[in-house]
């Protein structure tokens, strides 16, 4: 039996995680509030997740979202178990290869 989950909202613009000319990690450097346009000005990091593909982002929300059971995933994405744990799994090594 699928669960049904809700789509996540895709952010308004994705945001480049490397330099267009030297192709080095970007940082964030400036931070405005949309409410009462308050600004702030630093070197902030880009979150662990925030790095992630569109795709591997949604493969660990839909995961959450489904309590973390991979069986669940497998029906939600129509596929098989061992597809679903093999993503899954690859999705863990680039993790742990990027230092998360």
């Amino acid at each position: 039996m699928s669960k049904e989950i809700n789509p996540v909202p895709a952010p308004p613009v994705d945001s480049p995680l490397a330099c267009p000319a030297c192709q080095d990690r970007l940082v964030i450097k400036h931070l405005g509030c949309a409410g009462c346009e308050t600004e702030v000005t630093g070197e902030f990091a880009i979150p662990p997740l925030a790095r992630l593909s569109e795709e591997d982002l949604r493969y660990i929300i839909d995961y959450v979202k489904l309590n973390g059971n991979l069986k669940d995933m497998a029906a939600h994405l129509k596929v098989s178990y061992p597809t679903a744990r093999n993503r899954f799994n690859k999705l863990i090594r680039m993790l742990k290869s990027k230092g998360f």
